[in-house]
């Protein structure tokens, strides 16, 4: 029956038919191997993207970690250390001073042989004994990191964050030895353990709460370590061997979730096995590929549908006069004037040669019209294009400028010093370096509040602006500290005249509340081909201890680093 009924039916009807039944098969057959191939595509960049999220994560905190480690090894093996009372007070304020310019040390400590603490931050366990401590253990030979933990009389001396939580810290500690490998002490640090996983949660997109994304730290054993409300427990059953993409894991709460691991990296100071892990509900994770999936199987019958009207419309002109109205359509856009199209046509298609004829005469005049439309679209696109470059270049500049006084920021600072470093190496002639440090800075914030003290930053800032040269250049480097570099400096004399002027002028001037404030200033006069380039601000913060060990209000110029 149905044979005879498709010989019966006309030429139009076939052809719809065959036509629609031809591309409902054909779009059903590309749309499954599109879908299972681009639904694995998706799949695999959301797994790659909780992989590098993770990957990036335990890449900063071994960072934080690394550098933090650095820092007390470093301190521990300045020279002068513990030598005598002198020091040790010396000591006490490097320690008030590290910690009170980073927020992720709770308390940073150092220990007689004997285990007796004789300098902390905040004169914190001032005096305790530490010997039973691990961290004083372990650092007593060599520098250590310790795992996660509680530390039930320092949490008793800080105020917690969370009301709900516990404070829980990570240890570092180093030996302090003389010249001579012999112990004087141990030097100890407790850093915040929400510092660490705000690292890893900076790595979480914004809209991370929405999208169900949680991130977990796990110790070597498998147990949470963070979330505090997960603390102790065993998420999820852990293979041997980390899979180098995300994948589908059933956790104890007996959900399945696309999560991402990644171990700690391992440095020759910490061997701690954390285990970061990223995860994401299977259907939130993989939602828009079912909603995709649907949106296909609606999108494929209707152009079937629209396939087959398409074909049995088309069919009606499918005869022969349809040759001749090819010829038309062909020379249409071709022509200057109309097309003349056949006159013998059958009635249906008069219509249509009529429209093809009013078309190829609207089409020249469309034409000067695009021609038009396109030059002002060309004028608006360069004006918008230049109008992009005035904004990007007004963005880049004040990535570059400080936002509390408006000079020069810490990076321009860096990218100013490399400039002049290689322009001086280049051209023989010496740059010279000055560090400000305003003078018991603290205890103007102490005293006035920190909306004074940015005050007084400020005026600090406009004063020495004031007093250079336009052509020198001056940055924040940090909290109280400023820094002028200037090029080309014939001589030590000059960039102590520089100085003294900064300092005389700095110290007359009367700022709103506070009245007088006084700075210190170290400087150097550096030659770019003679030293490295590291080796400058250590010359100028050398010089900048000087001043202040020296009764502060005062320069002192590192001449050790000058190549003139």
């Amino acid at each position: 029956m149905e044979i005879s009924f498709f010989s019966r039916s006309s030429f139009r009807t076939q052809l719809a038919l065959a036509f629609g039944i031809l591309t409902f098969v054909v779009l059903v057959s590309s749309s499954l191997l599109w879908g299972v191939w681009f639904s694995d595509l998706l799949q695999k960049s959301i797994q790659n993207e909780l992989q590098a999220r993770v990957h990036a994560a335990s890449e900063l905190i071994v960072a934080g970690l690394s550098d933090r480690s650095a820092e007390i090894i470093e301190l521990s093996r300045t020279p002068d250390l513990m030598q005598s009372t002198e020091s040790v007070a010396l000591l006490q304020k490097r320690i008030d001073s590290k910690r009170s310019l980073r927020a992720e040390y709770a308390w940073i400590g150092v220990a007689t042989p004997e285990g007796a603490v004789i300098a902390a931050a905040g004169k914190m366990l001032l005096g305790k004994d530490v010997t039973q401590r691990e961290w004083f253990k372990v650092g007593r030979s060599a520098p250590w990191m310790g795992d996660v933990h509680e530390a039930v009389l320092l949490s008793r001396l800080l105020p917690r964050e969370n009301a709900n939580e516990p404070l829980r810290f990570i240890d570092i500690a180093a030996p302090v030895q003389n010249m001579k490998g012999e112990l004087l002490g141990v030097l100890g640090a407790h850093l915040h353990w929400s510092w660490v996983t705000r690292l890893a949660e900076t790595l979480l997109p914004d809209d991370a709460e929405s999208r169900q994304m949680q991130f977990y730290i796990l110790n070597r054993e498998g147990v949470t370590l963070y979330p505090f409300a997960d603390t102790g427990k065993t998420s999820f059953k852990q293979s041997n061997e980390l899979r180098v993409n995300a994948s589908e894991i059933i956790w104890a709460d007996q959900h399945t979730y696309v999560t991402a691991q990644a171990s700690l990296p391992q440095t020759p100071d910490q061997h701690l096995g954390w285990r970061i892990v990223l995860r994401q509900p299977v259907d939130v994770a993989y939602g828009p590929l079912r909603r995709l999936a649907l949106q296909m199987v609606v999108v494929t019958l209707l152009i079937a549908l629209g396939a087959a009207w398409l074909a049995y419309r088309v069919a009606g002109f499918i005869n022969a006069p349809i040759t001749l109205l090819e010829l038309a359509v062909k020379r249409l856009g071709k022509d200057a004037d109309q097309v003349e199209v056949p006159k013998r046509l059958p009635q249906e298609l008069r219509t249509l040669a009529k429209a093809i004829q009013t078309a190829s005469s609207d089409l020249a005049a469309s034409r000067q019209e695009l021609v038009e439309a396109n030059e002002l679209l060309e004028q608006r696109v360069k004006d918008r294009t230049r109008a992009l470059g005035l904004a990007n270049d007004a963005l880049a500049q004040q990535a570059l400028t400080d936002g509390l006084t408006s000079v020069a920021n810490r990076r321009a600072f860096d990218l100013k010093l490399a400039e002049l470093h290689a322009l001086s190496a280049r051209t023989q002639q010496a740059y010279g370096v000055l560090l400000i440090d305003a003078d018991h800075f603290k205890h103007v914030n102490d005293t006035y509040g920190h909306d004074v003290g940015d005050q007084v930053l400020t005026g600090i800032a406009g004063q020495i602006t004031s007093s250079v040269r336009a052509t020198d250049f001056v940055a924040r480097y940090g909290g109280e500290e400023f820094v002028v570099m200037m090029y080309p400096v014939t001589s030590p004399s000059e960039l102590a005249g520089v100085a003294e002027k900064l300092r005389h002028n700095i110290e007359q001037h009367t700022f709103p509340s506070v009245g007088r404030v006084t700075i210190s200033l170290g400087g150097c006069i550096v030659q770019g081909c003679s030293v490295e380039r590291d080796s400058v601000l250590k010359a100028a913060d050398n010089a900048l201890y000087r001043s202040k060990t020296e009764g502060r209000n005062r320069y002192t110029l590192g001449l050790e680093s000058t190549a003139l």
